[in-house]
């Protein structure tokens, strides 16, 4: 932990921070993406453009006839409920490396997995569960690349006051 920040009714109480760190030293957010990119989810549900039961996500899901993949819903990549074959270890073999440091999209790497069991069935912290969803939310948001690009600054960061926050994307433009 280099940061400790306790915000009560809107108002900042206390920042404790590392020695080295203050209150501008940009941080690795990691998997705190992941509340960011429920965020963005719910800010596209609440305007109409996608559902928690939407399925059929991805082309890839839906070309072949009888994919299991095509059953899995947003809300199964909400709740990490996928049942998709990704490997969370950090360790040699692991998928997360791979995914966000030798592949051009996370998403498609993560949805290219084969299914381990039927979604909804079994929790699995999936990093690679949130990428498909940003992949999707990014299909589903009609918005242009320009447009995209600039959604969680429009959307999330401006209005909550966060003018430093970065979300960085892959080489396909879904955020990570």
């Amino acid at each position: 932990t280099r940061s400790v920040v306790v915000i009560h009714n809107g108002k900042l109480i206390r920042s404790v921070h590392a020695r080295g760190f203050n209150a501008m030293t940009p941080q690795y957010s990691a998997s705190m993406s992941k509340t960011l990119a429920a965020a963005l989810v719910g800010i596209l549900t609440a305007q109409g453009k996608m559902a928690t039961t939407d399925a059929g996500l991805l082309p890839e899901w839906t070309a072949a006839a009888n994919d299991p993949r095509a059953a899995i819903t947003v809300d199964n990549l909400l709740n990490m409920e996928s049942g998709l074959g990704f490997n969370e270890d950090y360790g040699a073999g692991g998928d997360p490396a791979r995914m966000l440091y030798a592949e051009n999209s996370a998403a498609l790497f993560a949805a290219a997995k084969p299914q381990r069991e039927p979604p909804g069935t079994r929790w699995y912290y999936s990093s690679g569960d949130t990428n498909i969803l940003m992949r999707v939310a990014r299909l589903k948001s009609g918005l242009s690349e320009k447009d995209w690009n600039a959604f969680p600054r429009q959307a999330l960061f401006n209005p909550m006051g966060l003018r430093t926050a970065l979300f960085e994307q892959d080489a396909e433009g879904d955020f990570i």
